[in-house]
């Protein structure tokens, strides 16, 4: 009974640890609701667990943590939705093509290498100023379009606009959300090139610091691609400003594919490497100086040196959520210092998860946000693991040899940390897994934190003298070994494995589990190893694929058959296809999922089987003759026809018109001898995001049973 009892007070001593997973509950038990709450709703959601506690509080002080936890619960649930009305802006009901006149907020690419811009202060004729977005981003047609382009000029551009794109599926990744949180209200492409009509003029301090620093941040992007041509440079950029509009799509996939992706993200690593490489080269010169080391603490100063390179590491890199949180944690490790405390701890990551929550509680759904703190969470719980037994002491211990074999054992040990504890994110948001991870990550860390690194701050420091020539060549050899690595791991046979989407319990159940592993002592990281089991036994237990997947506009068709899905088309509608194959597990592209079969041609489009008999003919044309359409009506067949203006009088099932559309993309299974429909507009619920451009997405007009 001691025992249980003193694991119970050391359990009780951690409960500060759970405050920003709680809070982030609340934030996650938002983005689930099927609808947005009232207002008033919020209020009475806080106000109830403290009135729960003020009135009966004598008989709930028995039960603090209870109280506490219902209350943070509270709190992240209320700042969640309170910054859904904050960032709450106009979006274009439909498509439009006009000329739109914007201020060049930022400059950045497509998946497919597209310069892309996003703009802000917009005008766009024909639309009132009221319906008017907030922002635009606007894909160009070619890379000389850019020319003269900076952040901060006024553009005027004839360009094909609308509403940001919902799932290609449902319950898939909702752009929507993504958009609505950066006030995001129209999606397009240009139609011509981009005039520059002068520069923007801005009229608050805030906004000329901003674009001041965004134009500082596109000159030394441009300035690295200049001085190390090709992909080097490209790498270059995205890891000193995190700027990645010239990485290759190439690149990209070989760095995903060996599980170096990482590297092009500016997070806990790029921050920890340059606060600790300054702070180790202040010190060491600070204690040079006879002088100062004599009157001086060199070890604060050489944190406050530190601390103001970490601040404007921050400022030039665009300040991502990743990036946040490692310059959080490193004001925190260096204000530790400073004050002679421990510098890494979780309580540190704690305060910046929480700072981030409140500020922005959407990143809690985004990949970033998931890995970087998972990734910072295992390193961190690792290593009290290791202090615990006492081999952290021991790895200083020894002469050179044995002081490097224990350089490569941390090494080792934190990135297969990092890799397992980001794994299970990465499969489920982007369906691979990197096998030889491991590998790539202990030949390219190291190269970035002992080349890589160094030699651009040497680079940073020499460039107001002209003398970064040299230390700029010298970080590209360093670049051009870790793609090399890259590139080997990604070519090796198996170095990635497709993995079937998961549906959202899984990542909670494992996420759960991760942190009750991570913070807790005892029984919670026992209970956090059921969780985690539990998540992966319903990963691979369940089949949560559709049957069949059909895309908004009904130009694309999917099947699912003994090889894999079948697409009825080889090159319509190919994000979608690629999203579908991806969440499938599958490593087939357009081309070969379509020539896979499985379709019979039917009136104006394909007909397919599924497995329980029924035929799904999708009918495609814009006004479809109702003697074609009636043709095809028979028992157990379903038919979609957007073009259709009625449903046939037969006994097949009908899905028709415009209702079609509201209702997003289709899943259909069998069920039985039935079919079972889910519609992305449903599943999406009704949400600022899902009904700011279209209204009530819910109504189904255009659906007929019988």
């Amino acid at each position: 009974m001691e025992r249980l009892r003193t694991l119970w007070l050391e359990e009780r001593q951690a409960a500060p640890l759970w405050a920003p997973v709680l809070i982030g509950l609340g934030v996650q038990i938002y983005f689930w609701l099927p609808a947005e709450p009232p207002g008033w709703t919020y209020s009475l959601v806080f106000a109830a667990p403290v009135l729960v506690w003020a009135i009966f509080w004598r008989r709930l002080s028995r039960y603090p943590l209870l109280g506490g936890a219902l209350i943070l619960l509270a709190v992240g649930l209320c700042l969640a939705g309170a910054r859904a009305r904050i960032v709450a802006a106009p979006v274009l009901p439909a498509s439009i093509d006009a000329t739109v006149e914007g201020t060049v907020r930022e400059i950045t690419r497509t998946a497919t290498g597209r310069p892309r811009l996003v703009l802000d202060r917009l005008v766009i004729f024909g639309v009132g100023a009221n319906a008017t977005p907030e922002r635009a981003q606007v894909s160009l047609l070619s890379e000389r379009h850019l020319d003269g382009l900076r952040p901060g000029a006024r553009v005027s551009i004839f360009a094909r606009l609308g509403p940001p794109g919902g799932p290609v599926e449902p319950g898939g990744f909702d752009y929507r959300r993504n958009a609505w949180f950066k006030s995001l209200g129209a999606i397009g492409f240009a139609r011509g090139a981009p005039a520059v009509i002068g520069d923007a003029g801005a009229p608050g301090l805030t906004r000329r610091l901003s674009i001041g620093l965004a134009r500082f941040r596109a000159e030394i992007s441009a300035g690295l691609r200049a001085r190390l041509p090709g992909e080097t440079g490209a790498f270059a950029a995205a890891v000193t400003v995190g700027d990645r509009a010239a990485v290759s799509r190439e690149a990209t996939e070989a760095l995903r594919a060996s599980n170096l992706a990482h590297l092009l993200a500016i997070s806990g690593l790029h921050m920890g490497l340059v606060t600790a490489l300054v702070f180790g080269a202040a010190r060491l010169i600070l204690a040079a100086i006879p002088h100062t080391a004599r009157r001086w603490r060199t070890k604060r100063l050489a944190a406050i040196i530190a601390l103001a390179a970490a601040t404007g590491y921050l400022l030039i890199s665009g300040a991502s959520v990743a990036t946040q949180r490692a310059y959080i944690m490193a004001v925190v490790a260096l204000v530790a210092v400073i004050v002679n405390r421990p510098a890494i701890t979780l309580r540190a990551l704690g305060v910046a998860a929480i700072l981030i929550l409140v500020f922005r509680p959407e990143s809690l759904v985004h990949v970033g946000f998931q890995m970087s703190f998972a990734a910072t969470a295992a390193i961190i719980a690792g290593l009290d693991f290791a202090r615990e037994r006492g081999w952290t002491a021991r790895l200083g211990e020894g002469g050179v040899g044995r002081r490097l074999a224990g350089y490569l054992l941390a090494l080792t040990a934190t990135s297969l940390l990092a890799g397992l504890a980001t794994a299970p994110f990465a499969a489920f948001h982007f369906n691979r897994v990197a096998n030889y991870g491991l590998i790539a990550n202990l030949a390219a860390v190291p190269a970035m934190g002992f080349w890589v690194a160094p030699a651009a701050l040497v680079a940073a420091a020499l460039t107001p003298f002209g003398l970064e020539g040299w230390a700029l060549q010298v970080m590209g050899r360093g670049i051009d070994a870790i793609m090399i690595a890259a590139r080997f791991v990604a070519g090796l046979d198996g170095a990635t494995r497709g993995v079937a989407a998961a549906p959202p319990v899984v990542l909670t159940l494992i996420a759960l589990g991760g942190l009750g592993m991570c913070l807790g002592r005892w029984a919670f990281r026992w209970a956090g190893v059921a969780l985690t089991v539990a998540g992966f036994l319903i990963w691979l237990g369940v089949d949560a694929r559709p049957e069949a997947l059909i895309a908004q506009d009904g130009r694309l068709m999917g099947v699912m058959g003994p090889d894999g899905r079948a697409l009825d088309h080889a090159k319509a509608q190919s994000y979608a296809a690629r999203n579908w194959l991806e969440r499938d597990g599958d490593d087939a592209n357009q081309e070969e999922a379509a020539a896979r079969g499985g379709f019979a041609p039917g009136y104006e489009g394909s007909v397919a089987t599924l497995s329980n008999g029924w035929k799904i003919a999708n009918v495609l044309g814009r006004r479809p003759d109702p003697s074609g359409i009636e043709a095809l009506c028979a028992p157990r067949v379903l038919i979609l026809a957007p073009g259709a203006s009625a449903a046939p009088s037969g006994p097949c099932r009908t899905l028709f018109g415009a209702g079609l559309s509201r209702l997003g993309a289709l899943a259909i299974d069998a069920d039985g001898d039935a079919v079972r429909i889910r519609t992305a507009a449903e599943e999406a619920g009704r949400r600022p995001w899902t009904l700011a451009a279209g209204g009530d997405e819910s109504q189904t007009t255009g659906l007929a049973t019988e």
